[in-house]
């Protein structure tokens, strides 16, 4: 299965559409941040309901929300350091945003992180899967 990329002012996954929205490279103030924010939103697509089936359905700041958010960050980072990018990342700024909504949830990192490597699995597999059809 391949991630559908579609050009759009802000980056963000569309769970209803199952798409990702993407600016262009020359709107971020970096290839680093292009690239953690497309890992971040490449996340956020394993956790569709004909993936990994995470809970995406949370309005903005909602707990659900933030949990995804640390979802997708962890997953991010993990996504980053695996393709050793570390220009421009500012994941623990991101991170922290989120703690603060969840601060009376103390399983929310564990969780989340959980939910994060079980994203890494799903692309790194997938990454091997294309790599094996191109061979």
């Amino acid at each position: 299965t391949h991630a559908d990329i579609r050009p759009a002012p802000s980056a963000f996954f569309s769970p209803k559409e199952d798409y990702i929205g993407m600016p262009p490279l020359s709107l971020f103030a970096s290839e680093g941040h292009y690239w953690a924010t497309m890992l971040h939103e490449l996340t956020h697509w394993t956790g569709h309901k004909s993936r990994l089936e995470r809970d995406l359905s949370g309005s903005q700041w909602s707990s659900s929300y933030a949990k995804e958010e640390l979802v997708a960050e962890i997953g991010s980072a993990y996504l980053c350091g695996y393709f050793g990018l570390t220009s421009g990342l500012q994941h623990e700024t991101y991170i922290d945003s989120y703690l603060k909504v969840l601060r009376h949830d103390l399983n929310a990192v564990r969780w989340a992180a959980t939910r994060a490597t079980d994203a890494f699995n799903y692309l790194h597999d997938t990454i091997a899967d294309i790599e094996a059809l191109a061979a």
